[in-house]
């Protein structure tokens, strides 16, 4: 046996314990898997639980605008926690101050352990003026930290139309806002002050250097880093979309980069009805165009070119293989893999809806082609599958708002796994799909099964294995070679070595001391009972190891 050795997470992003460690030497499988519908515990009838979704890491929210616990039509918004394959309700969040057709949980928006929900019409500032909540995990529950109003709102301005959130700055539509006329629109950029979120600010007011009434600037709206996007989807009749990029001054001297308009616009497109953005890539819905129906649908890919988001282009426009229905009404992106809504697609019944997902190819996303369509297991008319979309990693969760499990537009929404296909065991099933349908076993609930958890050895090549106090810090350690695996096919710029408080990186770029670096050799040392033995005269099993 080779000294130490536990089992542990290896392709998961993000994953850090001790020791994070990412490799890719799985393969990819096209497909997806229903792994649960969500539910509201109280949900009832008229809710419209799905009209919102937000997801990050294991923790998605949905918003219920018409939910009545403050009211009728107050609206609520409903906190859900994955563990393993399952997703369990951990909070229902309302506004303190919630009155009567408030509409909280018109959008919602999660970073890390913040979330904000928006309400457009609350009235704070004149009736329908809106405001926006901002919630935070306090290790325990989720408490309201702030309430968000714009510093010149007005009546039926409906701030909080959209909301979208990055670390520690967070953006706030507001389609009907008039300062470049009546519904022209505008976004307000908010940043979380050293005093913490409770006394969070207006940043910045973003407009269309263009703008003109009933453009609906703000509609939708994005972030990223320092990057912002807003949609104004009647913008020209056709609709347009804007960049903002946080110069070196701050948020507060931000200025517009860029406006984006589709290659083909039509008059009623609404291209800029939902905006998404990861990296360099912008990912925007138009949900009424016409390319294979009446309102059937598209969305469309920009990407920053070498010169920075001023300079960039269109680079594809994405169609439904089979019509859609409304597509771009939601979009999603993360990574290389697009999540589209369409949510009056009709192929099981009218407007039951469905969801399309693209994922680049090796030649790019010019050539990106419809990977799979997805809909629900029990679709039925006018459940509006895909009202909204969220995607994080394999992950995606997909709304219904029209759903009538708890009632008549009670409103669902739906976790899907597989989206990214990584297919470590090579049967032609994402391993999300086979842990799913128990092909496959995940004895410790990450996400991988159980026959793709390769070895790891602490501290090869002792005897017997123990930790060496006079290291100085170093602590070896080694991907275990068996049969059926090969450590030279691990692709060693996806292995991070990272020690709890960050310290660490890639091996990749490192053929020696200091910091990370690895070698390929066969390390084991066979050692059974407590009879100490020399290691020297043990040699390895024969089989090549990874040692870093």
């Amino acid at each position: 046996m080779k000294g130490f050795r536990t089992q542990f997470s290896v392709y998961l992003p993000g994953l850090l314990i001790a020791l994070g460690i990412v490799f890719g030497v799985c393969g990819t499988a096209p497909g997806q898997c229903e792994i649960t519908k969500l539910l509201p515990s109280d949900g009832s009838a008229g809710d419209h639980f799905g009209f919102s979704a937000a997801i990050d890491g294991d923790v998605a929210v949905v918003g219920a605008l018409f939910d009545d616990d403050n009211g009728p039509q107050s609206g609520s918004a409903y906190v859900f926690h994955r563990k393993g394959l399952a997703w369990v309700q951990q909070a229902k969040l309302l506004a303190s101050d919630g009155a009567a057709s408030d509409n909280f949980g018109i959008s919602v928006a999660i970073s890390g352990d913040v979330a904000i929900v928006g309400a457009y019409e609350d009235n704070d500032n004149g009736r329908c003026s809106g405001s926006a909540y901002v919630f935070r995990w306090n290790g325990s529950g989720w408490i309201q930290q702030a309430k968000l109003l714009a510093s010149d709102g007005a009546a039926d301005d409906r701030f909080s139309v959209s909301v979208a959130i990055d670390g520690e700055v967070a953006v706030v539509g507001a389609f009907q806002d008039d300062d470049n006329g009546s519904n022209s629109g505008s976004a307000y950029v908010f940043e979380r002050p050293p005093g913490g979120w409770v006394d969070m600010t207006e940043t910045a007011k973003l407009t269309a250097s263009d703008g003109a009434s009933n453009e609906n600037f703000g509609v939708s709206v994005a972030i990223h880093g320092d990057v912002v996007v807003v949609g104004a989807f009647r913008d020209d009749d056709t609709g347009s979309t804007y960049v903002f990029q946080e110069p070196p001054g701050g948020w507060i001297s931000m200025t517009e980069t860029a406006k984006l308009t589709a290659s083909d616009g039509a008059a009623g497109d609404r291209f800029g009805r939902s905006v998404a953005i990861d990296g360099d890539l912008i990912l925007i819905g138009a949900d009424h165009d016409d390319d294979t129906g009446q309102n059937s649908g598209s969305a469309f890919v920009f990407r920053k070119l070498p010169g920075g988001w001023v300079d960039m282009t269109e680079t594809a426009k994405l169609l439904p293989s089979d019509g859609g229905g409304e597509m771009g009404r939601s979009v999603a992106i993360d990574g290389d893999v697009a999540l589209i809504g369409a949510p009056e697609d009709s192929d099981d019944g009218s407007f039951s809806g469905s969801a399309y997902v693209f994922k680049e190819p090796p030649s790019g996303w010019a050539d990106m082609t419809e990977t799979v369509k997805l809909t629900a297991s029990d679709a039925d008319s006018n459940h509006e599958f895909g009202f909204s979309v969220a995607i994080e990693g394999d992950v995606a969760v997909i709304s219904a708002r029209g759903d009538d499990d708890n009632g008549d537009s009670s409103g669902s929404a739906y976790v899907f796994a597989g989206l990214v296909g990584i297919d470590c065991n090579s049967n032609g099933q994402p391993d999300a799909c086979d842990i799913a349908d128990g092909s496959s076993k995940d004895a410790n609930g990450n996400g991988i099964p159980d026959e793709c958890e390769p070895d790891l050895d602490i501290k090869p090549g002792s005897c017997p294995n123990s930790f060496n106090r006079t290291s100085n810090g170093v602590l070896p350690v080694a991907l275990v070679g068996t049969n059926d695996f090969d450590v030279t096919e691990v692709d060693l710029g996806s292995i991070l070595l990272v020690r709890t408080d960050g310290v660490g990186g890639s091996i990749a770029p490192h053929e020696g001391p200091p910091g990370p670096h690895s070698v390929i050799e066969d390390v084991a040392t066979p050692f059974e009972g407590e009879e100490q033995c020399d290691c020297d005269e043990l040699g390895g099993d024969g089989i090549l190891d990874l040692s870093m």
